[in-house]
């Protein structure tokens, strides 16, 4: 489930996040505002806060990627323009001093940067892929140095999950954290921010989970880490929730129509998959946005129920309460023909109708009628008239028949051996 902590007004550009820190471009600048990043604090998810930004001369910083050992890289243009000028800048971010070091010129125009195991690769343009070098060889022998942290403290849930973070510093750069369980080898990281998440396997409940690190630096120095707690497995007790929050109670919708389905879900440990049941089967749902759904499959007309069934990483499942609907019939013609019989000064008439019948409640019916026509038999001393009518029928229960119909039509009679007449109809049916 998707859930909302705090906010903070940023840039539009890139982000990065790692370490409580976020780092965020200002994208391109026309004119002569110039560019660059800002950092803000994220380590209170419910409160981020700006600690810094960097305004440079260039108007087009791309992507700031940190190294994790105290310097980012920028993928920068001199200009606005997404063909010229567009390097590698390196910046010395200890001490929160965002400074500077210096330009590295790829041949083509850099587009994007990953970190990998001490090296920068650079998508850049028609040059292809360019693989720098942004530190020189760590010849210190100094190792690097760093702790374990869990996103949990004493006990992981069957079935949930535990994010590993390795919290490492060096003299120089760090490249690549072993992650280990019980002593085996899980996963290797070779980019900042060094982490992965371990899902708890369900039959696991009461043993123990003991994570470990090894952390390497460029120059091939290595430092075991073995400071995290150790982790009990308890069992998931905790069900889903799961409630329908659209269409509403009694919704009606026509045949052919989009059955749209908001469902809002959330479980301790993760929601695993959604079943979707129409009149107690299983129906397809295509998703649409975190909780919002649209039915796939059609369904005949009349009274339909709807269920959501939420079912979580352990295997628990929670079935939402039960929404009736429903799917009316619908029926459009429409039809106009012409009759005339000729001279001008013989007799003509004109008629329009429309009526509508919609069948609810059976004790309580409900009827306008409306309807036009006119009659123009020619000569002076002849009648004219004009009416017009209009109907609704109105019977109540959403499952009753209701129809709507609409006639119009021109009569003109001219001479017996040419007949021309015009008509019009419309009608729609909804059972």
């Amino acid at each position: 489930m998707l859930e909302k902590h705090g906010s903070v007004d940023a840039p539009s550009g890139r982000l990065f996040v790692g370490n409580a820190r976020a780092y965020v471009t200002l994208g391109t600048v026309f004119g002569n505002g110039g560019s660059g990043f800002r950092v803000f604090d994220v380590s209170n998810p419910d409160s981020p806060t700006s600690l810094s930004q960097e305004i440079t001369a260039q108007n087009s910083w791309k992507q700031f990627v940190p190294t994790g050992s105290g310097f980012g890289l920028g993928v920068v243009g001199i200009t606005p323009s997404e063909n010229t000028g567009d390097d590698i800048y390196l910046y010395d971010l200890r001490n929160g001093t965002n400074t500077f070091v210096t330009r590295l010129e790829t041949p083509g125009v850099a587009k994007a940067i990953s970190l990998f195991k001490g090296l920068g690769y650079v998508a850049d343009g028609a040059a292809g892929l360019q693989v720098v070098n942004y530190v020189a060889y760590d010849a210190k022998k100094q190792p690097p140095t760093g702790q374990v942290v869990l996103s949990t403290v004493s006990e992981a849930t069957a079935g949930g999950y535990v994010v590993v973070r390795a919290e490492v510093q060096d003299d120089v750069q760090v490249r690549n954290v072993e992650f280990s369980l019980n002593g085996a080898i899980l996963v290797t990281d070779g980019n900042f921010p060094f982490e992965f998440v371990y899902r708890v396997p369900t039959n696991l409940v009461g043993a123990t989970l003991t994570f470990s690190a090894r952390v390497f630096d460029t120059g091939g120095n290595t430092t075991a880490l073995n400071n995290a707690p150790v982790l009990t497995v308890m069992d998931d007790t905790e069900p889903p929730f799961v409630q329908i929050e659209s269409p509403a109670p009694n919704a009606r919708f026509y045949l052919g129509d989009d059955i749209p389905v908001t469902v809002t879900a959330r479980d301790n440990i993760g929601i695993a998959n959604m079943e979707f049941l129409v009149d107690g089967r299983p129906t397809q749902a295509m998703r649409l946005s975190g909780i919002d759904y649209v039915l796939v499959d059609p369904f005949p007309s009349g009274p339909h129920t709807l269920q959501v069934v939420a079912v979580d990483n352990s295997g628990k499942a929670t079935a939402s309460a039960t929404v009736h609907f429903a799917i009316w019939r619908q029926a459009i013609s429409r039809e106009y023909s012409v009759f005339n019989f000729g001279a001008e000064d013989k007799p003509a008439a004109i008629s329009r109708e429309y009526s509508v019948f919609n069948f609810g409640a059976e004790d309580k019916p409900s009827a306008i009628s409306r309807e036009y026509s006119a009659f123009n038999f020619g000569a002076e001393e002849k009648p004219s008239a004009i009416s017009r009518e209009w109907s609704v029928f109105n019977f109540g229960a959403e499952d009753k028949p209701s129809s709507i119909s609409r006639e119009w039509s021109v009569f003109n009679f001219g001479a017996e051996d040419k007949p021309q007449a015009i008509s019009r109809e419309y009608s729609v049916e909804n059972r």
